[in-house]
């Protein structure tokens, strides 16, 4: 399984990239691909009608030509990350017939500070992304509260949990293969 990874934190000691690089490590027998959204530019009508950036075309190349996303988002203020909403919402003004986001096996995944572990981020992206026609893992969640101890040292709770999401994802793309 070809899985293009994203994080919603910009952060060079990101623990939402290091989930991803998690997630890399226990799916090993997948390609797992951490695309930053650093080049990403602020969305702008004037800017995505003078041309999409060339950031945002090659995000949307890569997450095509994979078979499914995972996306480690952080928890801002009761949401997701400013950063990656708006990466978000340049993929969904790609008028290229096959949407990068349309139809995507999609999974969540996110570490915070705090207790909730990203719940209310990952609900905001379920609905954003439901919008936009993915096909959502909505079950295993990886929602890792306590984030510092939790990912210097992850445990093997921790690494089962996203093994058998990881198990979810696959499934689901071996569905969308079978159905054509």
């Amino acid at each position: 399984m070809k899985i293009v990874g994203i994080s919603g934190s910009l952060r060079k000691a990101s623990f939402n990239t290091k989930l991803l690089e998690l997630v890399a490590e226990i799916g090993s027998d997948h390609q797992l691909e951490i695309v930053p959204l650093n080049d990403i530019p602020l969305y702008d009508g004037d800017l995505e009608e003078a041309g999409m950036p060339a950031s945002v075309t090659a995000l949307s190349g890569k997450i095509r030509a994979a078979d499914a996303l995972y996306i480690a988002t952080p928890e801002y203020n009761f949401s997701t990350s400013g950063v990656l909403k708006n990466a978000i919402d340049w993929l969904s003004r790609d008028r290229d017939p096959s949407m990068p986001l349309g139809g995507k096996v999609v999974a969540l995944g996110g570490t915070s500070a705090g207790m909730s572990g990203t719940s209310n981020a990952q609900a905001h992206l379920r609905h954003t992304l439901a919008l936009l026609g993915c096909d959502m893992v909505t079950n295993p969640q990886v929602l890792v509260a306590s984030n510092y101890e939790a990912m210097v040292e992850p445990s093997d709770m921790l690494k089962d949990l996203i093994g058998k999401q990881l198990a979810a994802m696959e499934k689901r793309v071996k569905m969308h293969a079978a159905m054509g």
